[in-house]
Order: structure tokens, then sequence, then C-alpha cells
């Protein structure tokens, strides 16, 4: 956690949307987002090479420790980048027993009805 709050520390000056960006960080609750669980920190369809043997998962870069939920919430920006609804890429994480335990906000308010639907580019196919 202290790399990670090093980096946060430290944005590019040119970030588009620094003013939102420093008050999130003021906000980030590192007791919540501690833990002891191994975190790859970057899973994406790019970090996932799937062959017959099954798909694992590449690129450990920016794996740090963390509370398990992390993972889990970190995904639904991915999932909304790979073109789900928001809704949708929050009923995926809910299917992920880990969400459940972060605190609220972070996947708590997917919506009932909502089905997910897979998406599998090209690269991702086995």
């Amino acid at each position: 956690m202290r790399r990670a709050d090093a980096l946060l520390a430290d944005p590019p000056s040119d970030l588009a949307s620094l003013p939102a960006y420093r008050a999130a960080r003021a906000r980030l609750d590192w007791d919540a987002i501690a833990g002891g669980t191994l975190l790859h920190a970057d899973l994406h369809g790019g970090n996932l090479l799937a062959g017959p043997a099954g798909v694992r998962l590449i690129d450990w870069g920016l794996a740090c420790q963390g509370n398990a939920w992390v993972e889990t919430a970190l995904l639904i920006p991915r999932l909304i980048l790979a073109g789900h609804t928001p809704e949708q890429a929050e009923a995926l994480a809910k299917q992920v027993a880990r969400l459940e335990s972060g605190p609220r906000g972070c996947g708590h308010r997917a919506r009932r009805g909502v089905e997910p639907v897979p998406r599998v580019r090209g690269p991702q196919r086995p």
C-alpha cells in the first residue's frame, strides 16, 4: 500500500480531472483497502492469456497486497470500458463473493434484473 500511496501522491500535472482526482484521493480509506491478499491490480483482457490449458493471468507489474474485494472493484471500470453498461459491470462484479465484504459504494449498486453480457474479443479466444 505504501507503493500505491506514493504513486497516487504524485499524479501527472496534465491530468484532465486533477481536482476531482485529488478530492477522491483525500477520501480514500486506506484501512478499508488494506489486507493480506495478493492483488494483480490490472486485470483486463490484455493481461489474460488463453490456451489449451486454460487462462493465465500475466503482467504482474502492479501486483500488491490488499483486501480481496479491491481486485473486483478495480475490474468494474474495465468492464465498462469493454462495452458493458455500469449496471451490467456491477452485476458481474456482484457475482464475486469477495466484493460483498467491501465498503459501501464499491459495487453494491447493482440493480436486479440485469443479466451479464459475456464479451470475448478475438485475441481472448482459446
